[in-house]
This record gives structure tokens, sequence and C-alpha cells, in this order.
């Protein structure tokens, strides 16, 4: 879980409301691979992507770097939509980690990426 001093000043976290992340809440649209592909050996950090409806009913998306090794921080990043869509597709062309990509959540909070938002 992200610590205190990840909250982060954004429109949609005003005053430091409420952390970046919420694993209680936060929806995964991609979550780095917890095993090496080739291998099956744990991978020791990721960058995963979180979306939460806010209560003004946009959504914030939240970039959630981890990692298993002491000493090293998870940080939190919150996000403009027009980047988590930049970052999904990045991740899309890396053979080991498609099977990271939730499609359908995608397809519900991001439906420019399928070009099915606004024209």
């Amino acid at each position: 879980m992200c610590k205190e001093d990840d909250l982060m000043e954004t429109p949609a976290n005003p005053g430091n409301e409420s952390p970046a992340y919420n694993p209680a809440i936060d929806i995964p649209l991609f979550r780095s691979p917890r095993n090496s592909p080739d291998s099956n050996t744990p991978v020791r950090r990721g960058t995963d992507l979180y979306v939460h409806r806010i209560p003004s009913g946009r959504f914030r998306f939240t970039i959630r770097d981890w990692s298993e090794i002491p000493g090293e921080d998870v940080r939190c990043i919150t996000v403009s939509e027009e980047f988590a869509i930049f970052f999904l597709q990045d991740v899309s062309c890396r053979r080991e980690c498609i099977a990271g990509i939730d499609h359908e959540q995608m397809m519900k909070y991001l439906p420019n990426l399928y070009g099915g938002g606004k024209q």
C-alpha cells in the first residue's frame, strides 16, 4: 500500500484527502506479471495501472510502481486518461505483459483506447 507521504494534490485528489491508491476500491486495468513467463520465478518489481471512480463521476487513474526488494519503496502517481492509454498501448506490445491486461475493464473505463469514446 502506498505510504502516507504518497498522498498527492491533484484535481482528483484535492487537499490530499485520500491516498493515490486504495486496493480495496481501485480496479486493476493492468498488473505487471508476478512470475516470469519463461522461468515461472517470482518477479521482484513492476508497475500496475488502476482506475477509481471519484465522487464527481469521473475516473482517477493511478500508476503504482511496486517492489519486493528490501529498501525499495512503493510509489503511486495519479495520471491522466491520456497517459493511462499511452501506458497500456506500451505494455500491450510486450509479450511478457499481455496476460496482465484486463481488456474488459479497459473497455469499460477507457473507451477511447478502443475507439468507442467521444468523437
